[in-house]
């Protein structure tokens, strides 16, 4: 038997709006997951290359780090399901496009990476994406109904 959705949350409606507070923490929570599971991805490759290659991937899944990034994407799975229980998957999944901006920056400012000025065009480029879908008015269809 199929459950309704809760009617999704109108995002220009006041800040004040709770359904409107829970759905920016938990987009910003999955946010943090996301980058949080690549830093420590990057970290976990680091080391790996600095123990020249030698381990097996039995050692890997016994090296607590790599347990660590099961569980921060455990986490993130469950608040993407907390999202799209109160959102449309278009919108939701174009708000994640965030986390290429911030995993790239922190790359450059915490491993040194270089970034060109096509990366810092393309984050800029994602970012006015978001603001402009984000501001989209609706477009009268039903985005409460399951397809």
């Amino acid at each position: 038997m199929d459950k309704a959705r809760p009617p999704a949350p109108n995002l220009s409606a006041s800040w004040r709006d709770p359904a409107v507070l829970t759905l920016v923490a938990l987009i910003a929570a999955h946010t943090l997951c996301t980058v949080a599971y690549h830093l420590a991805a990057k970290l976990l490759g680091v080391s790996l290359e600095h123990a020249a290659g030698n381990q097996s991937l039995f050692e890997v899944v016994l090296d607590p780090r790599f347990w660590g990034l099961v569980v921060i994407e455990l986490g993130s799975f469950g608040l993407w399901m907390l999202i799209l229980a109160r959102i449309d998957l278009s919108r939701a999944f174009l708000l994640t496009a965030i986390s290429y901006c911030l995993i790239m920056a922190l790359g450059a400012l915490l491993f040194h990476e270089r970034v060109g000025w096509t990366g810092y065009l393309g984050s800029a480029m994602i970012l006015g994406g978001i603001v402009l879908v984000a501001g989209a008015g609706d477009t009268g269809t039903d985005h409460n109904h399951v397809r």
